[in-house]
């Protein structure tokens, strides 16, 4: 009987052999500190973020829906709060402002949202969901939920929650960090943050 490969010694627990995934860099000698749970921590939610993107697109080409990644991100914003500007949309989705009025551009020609001008200020585009973009991101979260579903097999509701609760917290870790400045997004929040402060 053939014997299943042993994964290399080097990977942390739990992270399945796959051939189609790559694999995080083998340490040199002397340099155990490569393996700290911290490094690979990062590398597990590199790998993650890259197989859910695909996984979700994967899904939503099977069943001829127009959405990607960057545009759903911007729809759910909408979802949850109707009326968002260019800029508050691209801090939530962590990317520029151009990016983000080239996102709604699309969005736009697509009648999947209005934009319209702010009444208090003028050069302010308010962004809204229509009716059809509505439709769609519905549409969009019922393909992509078995995706979720199948990220989250085998941890109960309080494993999931627990996973939530400490992701969030990695994340205010980092956007409180010096270097978040570097992202476009974040430092024009802290200086908005900055500026209410005075």
């Amino acid at each position: 009987m053939r014997k299943p490969p042993v994964p290399p010694p080097h990977l942390p627990p739990g992270l399945p052999d796959h051939p189609g995934l790559p694999l995080p860099p083998r340490p040199p000698a002397g340099m155990a500190d490569l393996q700290d749970p911290g490094r690979q921590l990062g590398f597990l939610l590199k790998q993650t973020h890259h197989l859910l993107n695909a996984a979700i697109e994967e899904k939503m080409r099977a069943h001829g829906v127009a959405l990607t990644f960057p545009r759903a991100t911007a729809l759910i914003s909408l979802l949850g709060d109707d009326g968002l500007s260019n800029a508050q949309l691209a801090r939530q989705a962590l990317v520029s402002p151009q990016t983000m009025h080239q996102i709604l551009l699309r969005l736009e020609q697509d009648g999947l949202v209005t934009r319209s001008a702010d009444p208090a200020h003028g050069r302010v585009q308010r962004t809204a969901l229509t009716e059809t973009g509505r439709a769609l991101l519905m549409r969009g979260m019922a393909v992509s939920g078995p995706v979720f579903e199948r990220l989250q097999a085998g941890l109960d509701a309080r494993e999931r929650a627990e996973l939530v609760r400490l992701l969030a917290r990695c994340v205010g870790n980092l956007m409180d960090a010096p270097e978040a400045g570097a992202v476009p997004a974040l430092a024009q929040r802290r200086g908005k943050r900055g500026a209410g402060a005075r």
